[in-house]
């Protein structure tokens, strides 16, 4: 039995090998700030706090170390479930005019670093930010305008991440993103300056992805293995004017 020990430890250090490519997906709750003025010349200013659920995937490319450090990069996006209550940044409204400010997505480019011990990895985070938003003003004598906007911004954070099957990994991450400011103006002379942060605490699950043929790619027919060869990926979207 002692001379197996090797043998068991070396298999589990293959299992758990983090270096690849992966895709996957995440859901979670979001919470935001956000400080705003509208002059239109009157002035007027508020502060609001938005939150709600959010859902999103990332992908990205890990590379393990001998001494367990891993590096790595990873993109990802994240959405709004599109209630007021949680894409809604912030509103004003004056004797000639109502601005709405919505978010409609989140994304990062991020690099990695942490240490993997087994199937367990722990992580920090940090990159470029970038938030998708639209601002719709409704003045009380004209039509209605619609400008949409990217902020940029950069976000730093950390998590856990635990591999239960050779491709197949769960995660637990808060991101913290910090944007800058913005200044929107409207042909009807209205202008709009708000401040955005928004940070998240999500969970996630992640595909290590093997390229056909190579030494490690020995897919599963049983549809109750995790390592199956019988999933796929699917994604859709629509786009309105």
């Amino acid at each position: 039995m002692a001379a197996d020990m090797p043998v068991k430890a070396s298999h589990i250090q293959s299992i758990f090998d983090w270096t690849g490519l992966y895709i996957g997906a995440h859901a979670g709750f979001g919470r935001g700030s956000s400080s705003a003025v509208l002059t239109d010349p009157a002035a007027a200013a508020t502060g609001n706090i938005f939150d709600g659920m959010i859902g999103g995937v990332q992908a990205g490319y890990n590379y393990q170390l001998r001494s367990g450090m891993l590096l790595g990069v990873e993109a990802d996006i994240s959405f709004s479930n599109y209630l007021p209550s949680n894409s809604v940044v912030s509103s004003l409204a004056t004797a000639r005019s109502a601005v709405t400010e919505q978010w409609d997505y989140v994304g990062t480019a991020r690099g990695r670093i942490g240490y993997a011990a087994g199937p367990w990895l722990a992580y920090a985070t940090g990159g470029l930010a970038w938030a998708g938003e639209r601002f719709l003003s409704t003045p009380a004598i004209g039509n209605a305008e619609k400008k949409l906007n990217t902020r940029l911004g950069w976000a730093a954070g950390g998590g856990v991440e635990y591999a239960f099957a050779p491709h197949w990994s769960v995660r637990l991450e808060y991101l913290y993103n910090q944007f800058g400011k913005t200044d929107i103006g409207f042909a009807s002379a209205t202008r709009y300056a708000s401040t955005l942060d928004f940070q998240s605490l999500r969970v996630g699950l992640n595909r290590k992805i093997d390229w056909p043929y190579q030494g490690n790619f020995t897919p599963k027919t049983s549809l109750t293995d995790p390592e199956s060869d019988r999933w796929e990926i699917h994604g859709q979207t629509t786009f309105l004017p």
